[in-house]
């Protein structure tokens, strides 16, 4: 048998380990509150998601844009860049006129919620000289000078997006990805 002193050296030891834990009514108030940070997070987490789809398609499509301008520099001829597929693909390839492709993009990579629209309508080719200006594209056909990205309207979340364009400035060839909605004065505002 244990003495009175040993006897209360162990319910001391003992009152510290039931301390030590969290009882049931601690760890059911822990769960609420993260549900409920979880609930007031969705909303936001689920709108820089689907602008995160805008930008990587307007980002790619400025450096496709500017791969095409630099080999152009690099090889000492035209290199154009097309668009590919419909309104609701993001997809581009980089190639020499009636050539090989340099480089391209697939609509799946990161952007498959996005959509397109190109000014003038109907153009898919834009064409740098050796010098990384514009010229005229083989065929005759029209240049695209504005490219606007944003969510494809079938989504509900449209309200959600924040549309993004990527333009090609004058016959220098300027490539410059601006926000429409952007505050004025902003570095990101569009001209």
């Amino acid at each position: 048998m244990l003495d009175a002193e040993e006897r209360g050296r162990v319910l001391s030891d003992l009152s510290q380990i039931r301390q030590a834990g969290f009882t049931l009514v601690e760890l059911l108030i822990g769960i609420a509150v993260l549900a409920i940070l979880i609930t007031v997070a969705m909303p936001n987490f689920r709108s820089w998601t689907l602008n995160s789809q805008i930008r990587n398609a307007a980002e790619s499509f400025r450096n496709g844009l500017q791969r095409a301008r630099g080999e152009a520099v690099s090889r000492n001829t035209n290199v154009e860049l097309a668009i590919l597929g419909g309104d609701t693909s993001t997809a581009w390839e980089v190639r020499l006129p009636g050539s090989a492709v340099i480089d391209s993009r697939a609509s799946s990579e990161g952007s498959r919620l996005v959509k397109r629209k190109v000014t003038p309508a109907g153009a898919t080719t834009v064409t740098f000289s050796n010098l990384g200006r514009l010229t005229a594209n083989s065929g005759a056909a029209a240049a695209f000078t504005l490219v606007e990205f944003d969510l494809d309207p079938a989504i509900l979340e449209v309200r959600l997006s924040r549309e993004l364009r990527v333009m090609v400035v004058g016959p220098a060839g300027s490539v410059r990805m601006c926000d429409p909605n952007a505050a004025p004065g902003s570095l990101s505002v569009c001209p």
